[in-house]
């Protein structure tokens, strides 16, 4: 399903604008200001945000029962590993974001 257009700001030039956004590796919205051509990320979606919490609540518990159970890994450990630490960045990064869009919507 395509994205719909987002009203955004610059963070370089403060431009104003509308535009449809693109998908990032980590799945945040990605925008290119028409004046100075600055590259934005947009926050992650909700859905995205949803899964990130979810891989993040499965693997904790994995690596906890790991860690303080009898040692079985419901995940292989990389993989798991992995997956963990991807979606803490992607989480991470995206309440940076949302914080830098508040600011300059303000």
């Amino acid at each position: 399903m395509p994205l719909g257009e987002l009203n955004a700001v610059c963070n370089k030039c403060g431009a104003r604008f509308r535009a449809r956004p693109t998908r990032s590796f980590l799945g945040f919205q990605k925008l290119v200001c028409p004046k100075c051509v600055q590259k934005l990320l947009y926050p992650l979606t909700s859905g995205y945000r949803a899964i990130y919490w979810v891989i993040v609540v499965l693997v904790g518990f994995s690596l906890a029962g790991y860690l303080f159970g009898k040692g079985d890994v419901l995940w292989p450990g990389v993989t798991g590993i992995a997956a963990l630490m991807g979606a803490i960045l992607g989480l991470f990064r995206d309440v940076q974001i949302r914080k830098t869009i508040a600011t300059l919507s303000a």
